[in-house]
């Protein structure tokens, strides 16, 4: 194999305390960022004709870390930071991805390493994960704790897109300004509260099901800090879909009904973990049930709830709505896509294979990229070439 940098407190420990080899020093001088070490102990060979020795080399530093050793396990711990478990022993610990970014001149080493000095090759244990470790908070006992914790559980960005859309595509079916009397105003009201209401539930069940992927992807969400209880997430996923629908039969409106209706339906089958279910472990069925409820159900359920039950029009679809359910397709699709990015760590542990895990951060990132210039660039030549919308 080639040369790893590591830090030497890594390389240090790993030999005393799993080798029992003493003779591995630390030593040298250190001129500009550039440090050097002593050769010390040979690491035990598992293969003849192989050895693992530390070198002498000088190299320029790219951080540090610190390691505590527990039950067989290397765990790497970023100076300053959270820890970070590792799965290959100290080749994998003392990578340039797991240190911290900062530079730190004097604590660089090389080690020249064999097939034998392969973590997962001549010792399992180091292979086996280490479970994230985080710091459970206490479960909200009063109002106000309950209140934020809720407020958190709820995923504010999604309530503000929710209601950003609600309320904009069902200002698209008024014809006038002068159509803007109290009774469409109502009308709004009657398809925002069970929209928000039905937001919450679904990315409430999406929380359920995703505890342990959070508590390594997102920690501070309610459910994966602790600060709710399953059951009290539960609860709250159970009373705002059931208020939702029936807030929608409530209505009298067919469209605001089946724009909840397949709406919690696509949250069921995106989240539950049932055969055939758990869509979000799909790229293509995951995008695909984001498109049809913020992109076709959104856009054209509440347009018609509007148009059609509130003002009493006809089920006619304008071509600024069109525009609208088109823009909205390539955004919903950046949506699916961008909200797996920091996502990564804990879907690979959990075998999601979302785009991000398969194709990598970068490349999906350049990907959205791409589709919001496409979508932004359309609409901006659209508004130029039709001034009357």
């Amino acid at each position: 194999m080639g040369s790893y940098p590591m830090p030497h407190s890594v390389c240090a420990k790993y030999v005393s305390q799993k080798y029992g080899v003493n003779t591995a020093k630390l030593g040298g001088s250190s001129r500009g960022g550039v440090s050097s070490t002593t050769r010390g102990g040979v690491f035990p060979s598992s293969q003849p004709g192989s050895s693992s020795v530390i070198t002498r080399r000088r190299t320029r530093t790219i951080g540090y870390v610190r390691v505590e050793h527990r039950d067989e396990r290397i765990q790497t711990v970023a100076v300053g930071g959270a820890p970070r478990p590792t799965g290959a022993g100290v080749q994998r610990g003392a990578s340039k991805a797991d240190v911290y970014s900062g530079r730190h001149r004097d604590r660089s080493f090389t080690a020249a390493a064999t097939s034998a000095y392969s973590a997962e090759e001549s010792d399992p244990t180091l292979s086996e994960p280490v479970p994230a470790v985080f710091e459970a908070l206490p479960v909200a006992s009063d109002l106000k704790s309950f209140l934020l914790a809720l407020y958190r559980f709820s995923r504010p960005h999604t309530i503000y897109g929710t209601a950003i859309s609600v309320v904009s595509i069902s200002l698209l079916a008024v014809p006038t300004l002068t159509d803007l009397h109290p009774a469409m105003l109502y009308g709004i009201m009657q398809a925002l509260i069970p929209a928000l209401l039905m937001n919450v539930a679904i990315v409430g069940l999406n929380q359920l099901y995703d505890i342990e992927i959070d508590k390594v992807n997102k920690p501070y969400l309610p459910l994966a800090s602790g600060e709710l209880t399953p059951q009290m997430g539960e609860w709250i996923v159970g009373v705002t879909a059931v208020t939702a629908l029936l807030l929608g039969v409530w209505s009298g409106s067919l469209p605001l009904q089946i724009t909840l209706g397949l709406s919690l339906a696509l949250g069921v089958v995106y989240s539950v973990e049932l055969p055939f279910l758990r869509w979000k472990r799909f790229p293509f069925l995951a995008a695909a049930c984001i498109l049809v409820v913020r992109a076709v159900l959104v856009q054209l359920g509440f347009y018609f709830h509007l148009k059609v039950v509130v003002l009493g029009g006809q089920a006619l679809v304008t071509p600024s709505v069109l525009f609208a359910t088109g823009f909205m397709c390539l955004c919903s699709i950046v949506i699916a896509l961008f909200k797996d990015l920091p996502d990564v760590k804990g879907d690979r542990m959990a075998q999601v294979n979302t785009l991000s895990v398969r194709l990598g951060v970068d490349r999906v990132f350049n990907i959205c990229r791409g589709l919001l210039a496409v979508a932004y660039t359309g609409g901006i030549l659209v508004g130029l070439c039709s001034p009357s919308w």
